[in-house]
């Protein structure tokens, strides 16, 4: 997570140098990391939280089928 941080703020720098993308008030390139850092790691949880949940659903289901053999 930390190497694709850097990824998005190199091009977040990027994008500011070719007028792409615009600051506003005080915010600085350097935020961009630590904003980068917490999103990305809320996602992953998030991304795990749902393949457990669908690895238990499916076992679930295929419990069910086995039964109603």
């Amino acid at each position: 997570m930390i190497i694709w941080a850097i990824i998005g703020v190199t091009v977040h720098w990027l994008f500011t140098l070719m007028g792409i993308v615009t600051n506003q008030k005080a915010f600085k390139v350097a935020y961009s990391f630590s904003i980068f850092l917490v999103t990305q790691t809320i996602t992953g949880i998030f991304i795990e939280m749902v393949k457990s949940r669908h690895k238990m659903l499916i076992t679930k289901t295929k419990h069910l089928i086995a039964n109603d053999r």
